[in-house]
């Protein structure tokens, strides 16, 4: 969409880090600091029981801010 740019700087200013959807892979640069990558590491062949594939940043987490994000179940 272009907007890579404003989301490294809301990003930025916010300190918080940047994950996304396999559909979404370019939504930062792949160099950039905060770009922590897929939001899981493993799939489930039904996609369920994926606490454990989950980034552990997600327990830390107090919100999320999703940003140009289809809520389907592999994305969440």
């Amino acid at each position: 969409s272009g907007a890579e740019g404003e989301l490294e700087e809301l990003a930025s200013r916010l300190g918080a880090p940047i994950h996304h959807t396999a559909n979404g892979k370019c939504a930062a640069s792949g160099s950039h600091p905060l770009n922590v990558g897929l939001t899981w590491s493993e799939a489930t062949s039904d996609l369920s029981g994926m606490g454990p594939f989950l980034s552990p940043l997600f327990e830390q987490a107090d919100g999320l801010l999703a940003v140009g994000c289809r809520f389907t179940q592999l994305a969440t």
